[in-house]
């Protein structure tokens, strides 16, 4: 009987040892990006071929600043534009896309959680009607 007083003192004083609980953490801040969601963005010609010395530049969203010139690029090999990396998915941004004897293009597009979206931009020329075209496509 003795063992068994003792023993209820022990869980007793044990149970009354147990750390205070803790205040809970702040929240985290938000995801500034992620390595996985990026974009890629090349400027052709309604050919196909891409336009030497033409520039994109985010002009609303994430990743806002100056104008990019494009590396040599060819859509059909899969190489050169522009790159953004660390997006957010989910987050849309407005880009502009620029070429010397081309009307300018705006599209907005919402990087998604795979991981890259290409965009081509396919201005028209100056001499052609004001209406340009934009294709998304995501693997």
């Amino acid at each position: 009987m003795k063992s068994a007083r003792t023993f209820l003192a022990a869980l007793a004083l044990w149970g009354c040892a147990q750390p205070e609980p803790t205040a809970p953490s702040p929240p985290e801040n938000p995801p500034t990006g992620s390595s996985d969601v990026w974009i890629w963005l090349m400027v052709v010609d309604q050919g196909g071929a891409c336009i030497p010395g033409a520039t994109i530049q985010v002009v609303a969203g994430q990743h806002v600043g100056e104008p990019i010139t494009q590396e040599p690029c060819d859509a059909w090999a899969y190489s050169g534009g522009v790159e953004y990396h660390n997006l957010t998915a989910g987050v849309p941004m407005t880009l502009r896309a620029t070429a010397p004897g081309y009307a300018a293009d705006d599209t907005t597009v919402t990087p998604a959680s795979n991981p890259v979206s290409a965009i081509i931009f396919a201005p028209l020329p100056l001499h052609s009607a004001p209406e340009a075209s934009v294709i998304v496509t995501t693997r």
